[in-house]
């Protein structure tokens, strides 16, 4: 990937925003997954 400095697009805040969303959904499906094994 070419080094182009796009530091504010990658730490805006709806990209902040999505990566936050992604990592609790992930959390909330893992614990719900050890919840019902």
């Amino acid at each position: 990937m070419p080094s182009t400095p796009d530091l504010s697009v990658i730490t805006g805040p709806v990209p902040v925003a999505a990566t936050v969303a992604g990592v609790l959904a992930v959390i909330a499906l893992l614990i719900r997954r050890d919840r019902w094994s």
